[in-house]
């Protein structure tokens, strides 16, 4: 018994027993939060066999709209490489209306530059002609039979054209309707 030394092995046996109580008496406190985490993985379990059951369905899906998805893609691609020579030429049009325009723009400045200029003379030769145009309207001769002028007024002036008083003779008659215009 010596070579054994029991003393030594019931120690150690005795230990071990305090440590199965200790073990006994945490499982036993805990038997509430084991039945609840048997509980839990016996849900998640069943959540992971349905889920399972319907992981096949959502990989066929997935994996028709990667196959759509690549269709589309392929169309995409094939539209833009068949719309490539006319996006060239598009863009090239571009730059040579860009080009003309610029040209044109050139061009155009000195012509800009004198519009002012040129529409001050258009507005005074048409003041001019306006009164031109007044003054005829009141010659005698183009009146037709219309009333001779009264003596000491005579026609609008619009201060570019005198009044020539000479043709606005109150003595001469005016023509009679009917008789020829000379």
């Amino acid at each position: 018994m010596q070579e054994w030394d029991i003393q030594a092995l019931s120690q150690k046996v005795a230990d071990i027993l305090v440590n199965l109580d200790k073990i006994v008496t945490n499982v036993s406190d805990n038997q509430d939060s084991l039945t609840k985490s048997l509980e839990n993985v016996a849900a998640l379990t069943s959540s992971m066999t349905e889920a399972s059951q319907q992981l096949p369905d959502v990989l066929n899906q997935m994996q028709r709209t990667m196959q759509v998805m690549e269709t589309t893609l392929q169309e995409g691609s094939q539209t833009v490489n068949d719309n490539m020579a006319t996006f060239a030429g598009v863009a090239e049009q571009s730059a040579q209306l860009m080009e003309s325009i610029n040209a044109i723009a050139v061009n155009m400045e000195p012509t800009v530059a004198e519009m002012p200029e040129t529409q001050a003379l258009l507005n005074n030769l048409l003041f001019e002609v306006n009164g031109l145009t007044r003054q005829l309207r009141q010659h005698w001769l183009l009146q037709g039979g219309e009333p001779a002028p009264v003596p000491g007024k005579g026609p609008e002036n619009n201060g570019l054209f005198p009044p020539d008083e000479s043709l606005y003779d109150p003595a001469v008659p005016p023509p009679v309707e009917g008789e020829p215009k000379s």
